[in-house]
């Protein structure tokens, strides 16, 4: 893999091609706040909290989704950025029953984790898939 440079809040920083802007961040102790990312699946950004600013484009991009690009100056914190973050909250709250577990992982006899076993096995995690059904 090439290195290619970029730059995060004024902190410039060394990558990998094909890195997203969260794992680069991450590994850079620099804050971008999630709620649906998890390594183990595909990133899809669902929830629009990891948002960030990248200068020369004119939409925020969703940092678990978006690969790094060589002489990206990408900005966390903006008001710009705040504001879209609230309002995806919002969003996510509008509708929310106060409940934060699956209706089946509710009802569920066994108490397993389904989603992070089908999650596993998605992802050919196959071992760890029977590991945590288990």
């Amino acid at each position: 893999m090439t290195e290619i440079n970029i730059t995060i809040d004024g902190r410039k920083l060394c990558a990998k091609t094909g890195e997203t802007i969260l794992s680069i961040a991450r590994r850079y102790n620099i804050e971008i706040p999630t709620l649906c990312y998890d390594e183990s699946l595909e990133p899809y950004g669902a929830c629009g909290l990891c948002v960030v600013a990248i200068e020369g484009s004119a939409r925020l991009c969703r940092a678990c989704a978006t690969e790094a690009a060589d002489g990206q100056v990408i900005h966390t914190n903006t008001p710009e950025v705040r504001r879209a973050r609230q309002m995806a909250l919002e969003l996510l709250l509008s509708n929310h029953k106060g409940d934060c577990v699956a209706p089946c992982q509710l009802a569920c006899p066994a108490g397993s984790d389904c989603q992070g076993y089908v999650g596993l096995i998605a992802n050919n995690r196959f071992e760890e898939a029977l590991q945590l059904i288990k």
